[in-house]
């Protein structure tokens, strides 16, 4: 599954207009797989708020108002997304 597929899936669940923050780790890497999962978002209608490099602790406190959140963070030994 690529990113952008990823983004529309995740997408699917909500409807036209509402709200998912998008968030990734400071690994280059993670720059693109987050702008496949922006674009899937948005092809499907959703809004998307980027916030560009935070922690998954401080992407949990300042979005409790978001119908979705995406992390892209890159580990030890791969590279996950997180929701």
């Amino acid at each position: 599954m690529t990113a952008f597929e990823f983004g529309r899936s995740f997408g699917s669940n909500l409807t036209r207009g509402q709200v998912v923050v998008v968030s990734r780790d400071e690994d280059p890497e993670t720059c693109e797989l987050a702008s496949g999962v922006i674009s899937g978002l948005r092809s499907i209608g959703a809004t998307v708020e980027y916030l560009a490099v935070v922690s998954r602790a401080l992407l949990r406190t300042v979005t409790r108002s978001a119908q979705g959140r995406v992390h892209v963070h890159v580990g030890a030994r791969s590279m996950t997304i997180r929701c």
